[in-house]
């Protein structure tokens, strides 16, 4: 699993930027929907017009998040938000629906669990494939790395104990196509037949010995006249573009052991590394192998229930693939985002390849030609029986004031400007807390053990977030891990927000913007806004990470957005936040993690959206000695590091929990009439490595509604709004808005031009993807 999506889901910012442009004349557009028609089509295949001999597999990629994040010590965090889970509902698909698909068996590919020690999520396992055991749906299972308690590396030592315990022998043996195991337990094999044909599935578990890899090399001797599926964790990876194969070093141990040495393996599938694609390769006897791989755990909802259903067209040499969540079909309607796709249609999640089964197979059982596509009627039914949601439009900031100012705001940093772009922000340089004077100011260089940091690696800017009404950014520059560069703010050493302990819940934002120079050798774990000081001397604290700051907003080496923290109790939880691989370097994010005592969850929005990975039982965030808050680094041990590497606007904390309406991204009062709106962020369809996309801004589905009371912060500057009666409509328009009086005039004007424009960007947006 620990592979890294390199191209990551389209945000659509360059469209996003040229819509701002156009917005001011045309009011409303949505460029992105109208493009996303185009991206959404699957190459059609005639072959699936006619009748043929097929059958069809299911495949089950890496449902590690979904068994840990249905139990009861994560916070049930799939039942509470949407009344199902994904790994239920997956099983549950391919049992209610074997028949009318034709569902031979299903295979696992490892990964079952995410926390090999933690019983509660083999029993959500458990309960997922017995649905499938209850049907009478044959499947094969393997373990992953995450199974057997091992990390990526190849070797690392592997127990595979407690899924033997869970999924033994003789539970496989309930399977009717179970063939058998090898002596350690933890590697199998299947025979099913279709149509009097006999096919062989065989099953490697993480890490399969020599010894393992012989034995099934030694089946596969036994059984040279069936066509052969091989299945492991991990076979093939994927490259940093995000679609191109590469090997592994455990993936060439089994192509050269089982696969290229012996004809009758033709497919492979597995898991583990972050992405979807595809690969054909020649066996020594000099035939195509084609291996896949499909993995969504970093998606959107750890997954959101993406699995495969492959099929073979043994008529007209057709394998069919179709990548799809059954789960997003079972969500409540208004629970659903843009990033709720039910089928996907990147080249390597469905696609097609042409396989000649007879000149492969020349004595191949071919049943008669009677079966419609169980490809066309899935993609169809997928089509045709769920609309995705697009991505809400949002009203642009009228000015510098035209944001919620609400009560128990405790800090609102906000950037100056009137710098010019690239203008030197020098040691001494002051950011603005406008609600309570938690100024921060940039420290003096290469303090200890601080090395090689510049004055001009800090300029002022006037890029941000176009949701943003502070119309400005500080950018980091030449920050590394390597010598330990880092450039960064502080608050003062008697600063108010410096002994908050948010004890009555929290709301954070930020503004974002990750360089995309970032590299994991450079800036792995890099770190924007963190709290000086260590965990271990917080009074109660009693786990590992004790040289950890309290409070660290950071950047994984997975490209994940972490949220980490020791919380306010006594004795403190310590819990994290993770975003998922969510995020396109170079483009503008919102982040927003909002901590809510009533329920005790801290729950983290990335443009609007909630993620998966959350912290259940946690209230505010602790400090140690009212140390000093800190933008652009980080520490360790009390020693500075971790240095920042891109663009931050404006930060705001506030002492209590918000809904998406009180966010910075929301604007000060509803207007009748909207002058300028962000125009949907391209979301429908995720890239070919499986990140579905996500919304630019909120939706009320999305986040909660505030209850807070809207007020001031303290020390900004309030523009004059209009009054808004109880439907919600303006009694009054502002200067920036259409006057009623000219409205019936202007409106038609407005939406021709919204239509020339309209027309233009498209075609602009479409050369932007074809050269992405």
């Amino acid at each position: 699993m620990f592979r890294t999506f390199a191209t990551r889901r389209a945000r659509g910012l360059g469209a996003l930027g040229l819509s701002l442009a156009i917005g001011a004349t045309a009011g409303l557009l949505t460029p992105a929907s109208a493009a996303h028609a185009e991206d959404t089509t699957i190459p059609a295949d005639a072959s699936m017009n006619e009748l043929g001999a097929r059958f069809t597999l299911g495949v089950i990629p890496d449902t590690q998040f979904y068994s840990r994040y249905s139990t009861e010590e994560t916070g049930n965090q799939y039942m509470a938000t949407y009344g199902s889970e994904p790994y239920a509902a997956q099983t549950q698909w391919l049992a209610d629906n074997q028949d009318q698909y034709g569902i031979a068996m299903s295979m696992h590919l490892g990964d079952i669990v995410d926390q090999q020690n933690h019983p509660e999520q083999w029993a959500v396992a458990d309960a997922a494939m017995q649905t499938l055991e209850d049907a009478g749906h044959p499947y094969s299972i393997l373990a992953g790395n995450h199974d057997v308690g091992a990390g990526a590396s190849d070797t690392d030592p592997v127990a595979y104990d407690t899924y033997l315990e869970n999924f033994t022998p003789e539970r496989a043996a309930l399977n009717s196509t179970f063939g058998g195991r090898d002596e350690t337990g933890a590697h199998e094999y299947h025979i099913f037949e279709v149509d009097g044909q006999q096919f062989l599935v065989m099953n490697l578990s993480w890490q399969a010995t020599d010894a393992s890899l012989q034995w099934a090399s030694d089946v596969l001797d036994a059984h040279p006249d069936l066509p052969t599926i091989v299945n492991s964790h991990q076979l093939i990876n994927v490259a940093g573009d995000g679609s191109t194969p590469i090997s592994t070093e455990f993936g060439e141990r089994v192509w050269e052991q089982v696969i290229a040495n012996h004809d009758q393996v033709f497919l492979t599938f597995n898991g583990h590394h972050h992405g979807a694609t595809k690969w054909e390769r020649t066996n020594n006897f000099g035939n195509p192998v084609h291996q896949v791989l499909m993995d969504y755990q970093m998606a959107y909802m750890g997954g959101n229930g993406y699995m495969g259903l492959v099929e073979l067209d043994l008529t007209n040499n057709k394998i069919h693939q179709t990548s799809f969540s059954p789960w997003v079909l079972e969500k409540p309607t208004d629970t659903l985002v843009a990033d709720d796709q039910a089928l996907l249609t990147g080249g390597g999640q469905s696609f097609t390849i042409d396989f000649d089964f007879a000149s492969r197979f020349p004595d191949l059982t071919v049943g008669a030609a009677d079966d419609a596509s169980a490809t066309a009627a899935l993609r169809d039914y997928l089509t045709t029986n769920y609309n995705a949601p697009e991505a809400p439009q949002q009203q642009l900031p009228a000015d510098a004031s035209d944001y919620p100012q609400v009560d128990n705001t405790v800090a609102h940093w906000t950037m100056p400007t009137d710098k010019a772009d690239g203008e030197i922000a020098p040691v001494g340089s002051v950011i603005t807390d406008i609600a309570a004077g938690n100024d921060f100011t940039r420290a003096p260089l290469n303090e200890a053990p601080v090395t090689h940091a510049q004055e001009s690696d800090v300029t002022w800017s006037t890029d941000h977030h176009p949701l943003s009404a502070n119309a400005g950014s500080v950018c980091f520059d030449n920050a590394s891990r390597v010598d330990n560069v880092a450039s960064y703010f502080l608050t003062d050493a008697d600063a108010p927000v410096n002994s908050e302990t948010f004890s009555n819940g929290f709301t954070l934002e930020a503004f974002v913007k990750i360089d995309p120079e970032y590299s994991t050798t450079d800036n792995a774990w890099m770190q924007w806004l963190t709290r000086d000081g260590q965990r271990g001397n917080i009074d109660g604290y009693a786990n590992t990470e004790g040289e950890e700051p309290p409070f660290a907003w950071a950047f994984s080496t997975l490209n994940e957005v972490q949220f980490s923290f020791v919380d306010s109790q006594n004795p403190p939880v310590e819990s994290s936040n993770w975003s998922g691989e969510i995020v396109n370097l170079g483009e503008w994010l919102h982040l927003a993690a909002v901590n809510d005592p009533a329920t005790g969850m801290t729950t983290l929005y990335v443009d609007g959206v909630p993620v998966l990975r959350n912290a259940p039982g946690t209230t505010g965030i602790a400090h140690d000695a009212a140390a000093q808050w800190v933008l652009g680094a980080g520490s360790y041990a009390g020693d500075r590091q971790s240095g920042y590497l891109g663009c931050l606007g404006e930060v705001r904390m506030v002492a209590a929990p918000l809904g998406a309406d009180q966010w910075l991204t929301s604007r000060a009062d509803a207007a009748t009439e909207p002058t300028e709106t962000v125009a949907p962020t391209e979301t429908a369809q995720p890239t070919e490595t499986a990140q579905p996309t996500e919304t630019v801004a909120p939706t009320e589905t999305a986040a909660p509604t505030s209850t807070a009371p809207t007020s001031t912060d303290a020390g900004a500057t309030t523009a004059p709004s209009a009054s808004v009666d109880e439907t919600g409509g303006s009694t009054d328009a502002g200067e920036d808005g259409l006057a009623q009086t000219g409205a019936d005039i202007a409106w038609p004007l407005l939406a021709l031009i919204a239509l020339l424009l309209g027309g233009g960007l498209l075609l602009v947006l479409r050369q932007r993807r074809e050269n992405v």
